[in-house]
């Protein structure tokens, strides 16, 4: 038994006595492979550089080897990253100096200054004046209970409501409110129409009211729509709720056409004081 672990010690010594010769046989062998390495790439145009992180090799120069990692100069990169931030700081301080010289306020479009209330711009600067419009609800709206539908929507118009009453209407108004229909043959259906008669409307009630802003006559137009309801568009409210019956129109509301028109119309139906001056 001796004997054995005797001969172990001495294999071990041997071996070890040994390890140095292998170990530079080793290195040898890797240096000659590296040598290898650095020659093939040297024949492609490309460089052989220890990678100074993990002690492995690495390719750098014109190209790459697929497989390979890129050396990067930090030094170069360190550059490159300060004149990015120097160019960021120059752009940052040139538009700050725009801003407070005003010269980038002329590549941006500005919103126009506010027009004070009773006024609007027109024409460049020249600000237009404020209309009016009548605006009667007819017996056939007040039939059908849709007064305060069509309220609503010209109110949605942005209009400010100036004047509002309730009239006992006369055949003598309405005939001078339609004397442009004068001499027709159907002036007399629309007089008869206007006082009620068609829609079970007692006391010729009529609802009147006045509207005043910025194009009010022809938003309120063509919120109403054409005259003959079959004619007008749906999505007003004479193509909505008006309708003809025996061949008279019945088409809900009336509103002034014109601005001297609008005048003679709320003079007709309102007395000085019913209507609020803006």
């Amino acid at each position: 038994m001796k004997s054995f672990f005797f001969s172990l010690i001495s294999l071990v010594i041997l071996i070890s006595g040994s390890l140095p010769a292998t170990a530079k046989i080793g290195v040898g062998m890797r240096n000659a492979a590296k040598a290898t390495e650095a020659a093939k790439l040297s024949a492609r145009g490309l460089r052989y550089v220890p990678n100074v992180v993990n002690s492995s090799a690495m390719v750098t120069g014109k190209g790459t080897l697929p497989g390979k990692s890129v050396a990067i100069d930090a030094k170069a990169l360190q550059t490159k990253l300060e004149r990015v931030v120097r160019s960021a700081k120059q752009q940052k301080a040139s538009a700050r100096t725009q801003i407070l010289t005003g010269a980038a306020l002329s590549k941006v479009a500005m919103p126009s200054a506010k027009v004070p209330q009773g006024a609007s711009e027109k024409n460049g600067n020249e600000p237009a004046k404020l209309q009016r419009t009548l605006v009667l609800i007819k017996p056939d709206a007040i039939e059908q209970r849709i007064s305060g539908v069509i309220l609503d929507r010209l109110d949605k118009l942005g209009l400010q409501l100036i004047g509002a009453k309730v009239v006992s209407a006369t055949e003598e108004m309405i005939r001078t409110h339609y004397k442009h229909l004068a001499g027709t043959s159907f002036v007399d259906g629309v007089v008869d129409y206007m006082l009620g008669k068609y829609n079970n409307v007692p006391n010729h009630k009529i609802y009147a009211f006045v509207f005043q802003g910025e194009d009010a006559i022809a938003k309120v137009r063509a919120e109403i729509g054409s005259t003959n309801p079959e004619k007008a568009d749906p999505n007003t409210i004479r193509g909505s709720y008006g309708r003809t019956v025996n061949g008279v129109i019945q088409n809900c509301v009336h509103a002034s056409g014109a601005p001297d028109e609008a005048e003679e119309e709320i003079a007709l139906w309102f007395n000085p004081g019913e209507v609020l001056d803006f």
